[in-house]
């Protein structure tokens, strides 16, 4: 467990001694936001009273897809990860297969524009 005036993170450890759930609370702009992540398959963040659950969706050990649903609504939204032969995702879709985020990265993996390929502070 770890705690200052504007941060809080607490663990909670599985028989097997790996980290079966994380909760993390922070002070942003004066609300407190919390995110539990009770896997590597599930997420749970929290602001005020509009809670988002997200659920990653997995194929072969590698995230495929992302299902995301606020407060008790029966409406989900599904993300589409595409990825490069890096394995670096390159391309976010939605449900109809319209793109909705383009990615790109460096040789060292840090993001940079995707129109420009121009590392942000190079120069």
């Amino acid at each position: 467990m770890t705690r200052n005036a504007d941060n809080y993170s607490e663990y909670w450890y599985g028989p097997g001694g790996d980290r079966s759930v994380f909760k993390q609370e922070s002070r942003i702009a004066g609300a407190l936001e919390t995110v539990i992540y009770g896997s590597a398959l599930y997420e749970r963040r929290t602001q005020g009273a509009t809670v988002e659950h997200t659920h990653y969706i997995q194929a072969n050990g590698v995230t495929v897809a992302t299902v995301r649903r606020y407060g008790t609504s029966t409406a989900n939204t599904t993300r589409y990860l595409h990825r490069d032969h890096l394995g670096s995702v390159v391309l976010i879709t939605n449900e109809a297969g319209n793109v909705t985020e383009t990615l790109a990265y460096d040789a060292w993996g840090k993001r940079r524009p995707p129109s420009t390929w121009i590392t942000p502070g190079a120069g």
